[in-house]
């Protein structure tokens, strides 16, 4: 599974670099569409190669846990955000050298969205896990109101730090990348000079 979901991470970065010669909208949405395939087969083997390497090692016994309890995958959620925080940091500062060109550049940043996409995975996992967990050990409230309350608690308390830091981000460099195409194309444009209006 790590071979496989470093070959998807390599062949994303081939669709990436070879998109850049294609024309047509429809030849770029099929290279727009395998690259995030590739990129989710990347991140999903990642994913399930750590939990079955938690799974083979005993983790789970020195714990005194079971190898599906929500502990082990608060621990894989940890260990896999800090291998992807550092390949980010490590991918980044590969792309500010000079010897990168605008294809591999785009190609890193790829990379570095699908290793974001991992993140998400991975803690998505851990959150379901520990909800299951904390509905099967109440057994007062009934399951699916429990499950409902609990969603509206973990949305409510992640939405505002969305809206206030990661939309906000997103929506700047977008804005950022809007007004350097716009810049690009009026470059590349030249604006006729119009001759002078002899007076008579």
């Amino acid at each position: 599974l790590i071979v496989l979901g470093y070959f998807s991470a390599a062949m994303c970065a081939v669709v990436v670099v070879a998109s850049s010669w294609l024309k047509g909208p429809r030849a770029l949405q099929a290279a727009k569409m395998t690259q995030i395939t590739l990129a989710m087969i990347h991140c999903w083997c990642l994913y399930f190669s750590g939990v079955w390497m938690m799974a083979a090692s005993d983790m789970a016994e020195i714990l005194d846990v079971y190898e599906d309890s929500a502990l082990l995958k608060v621990i894989l959620a940890c260990l896999l955000t800090v291998y992807a925080f550092v390949l980010i940091f490590a991918l980044e500062k590969l792309a500010s050298f000079d010897c990168t060109g605008p294809k591999v550049d785009n190609a890193i940043v790829t990379i570095m969205g699908s290793l974001g996409i991992l993140i998400g995975f991975t803690w998505e996992q851990s959150f379901e896990r520990s909800v299951s967990t904390v509905v099967q050990a109440s057994g007062d409230v009934p399951a699916p109101l429990l499950k409902g309350g609990m969603a509206i608690f973990l949305v409510a308390m992640v939405l505002p730090a969305w809206r206030m830091f990661i939309m906000k981000h997103t929506m700047e460099e977008h804005h950022k990348e809007q007004q350097g195409a716009y810049e690009h194309d009026d470059e590349a444009v030249p604006v006729k000079e119009t001759e002078p209006v002899q007076e008579k």
